[in-house]
Parts: C-alpha cells; sequence; structure tokens
C-alpha cells in the first residue's frame, strides 16, 4: 500500500504514538502531538537500524521512497 499526500495530511494523532507502513520497511510515524515523521527500518548483518529521513511538512517534497533507495549501505 503506498501512501498519498491525500492519506497522510488525514491521518490524525491518537493517544498513542503509531506507524502508518508504506513499503518494505518505509513508514509515518505519527506522534501524539500530531507530527508526522518518516522513518525507514532496515537490518544490516542481522542488526536492526532505523533512519530518520524527517518530519512530514506540509509543503511538496520529493517522497522518501525515492530517497530511501538511494542510500549508501555500507556493508
Amino acid at each position: 500500500m503506498s501512501l498519498s499526500d491525500i492519506k497522510i495530511r488525514n491521518l490524525h494523532s491518537t493517544e498513542k504514538a503509531y506507524k502508518v507502513s508504506d513499503l518494505e520497511g518505509l513508514f509515518i510515524l505519527v506522534k501524539v502531538s500530531g507530527a508526522k515523521s518518516w522513518r525507514f527500518k532496515y537490518r544490516i548483518y542481522g542488526k536492526a537500524r532505523l533512519l530518520v529521513i524527517g518530519d512530514f511538512l506540509q509543503r511538496h517534497w520529493p517522497k522518501p521512497a525515492k530517497l530511501v533507495t538511494e542510500v549508501p549501505l555500507d556493508f
């Protein structure tokens, strides 16, 4: 399921922070304050890693899915 701009804008805060997945480890974290943050969870040599890409802004910017494919991973 790919998240669209409209779907992301319609996400609202709850009593607990929650995640909404986009694709293969990429997700949006919706915080209690209502802030939305792009994050990417991946593994290298069996160790889990978390890359915080940045906050979802109310203006247009490239979708993080494109940025994640360009992340250089050191093995």
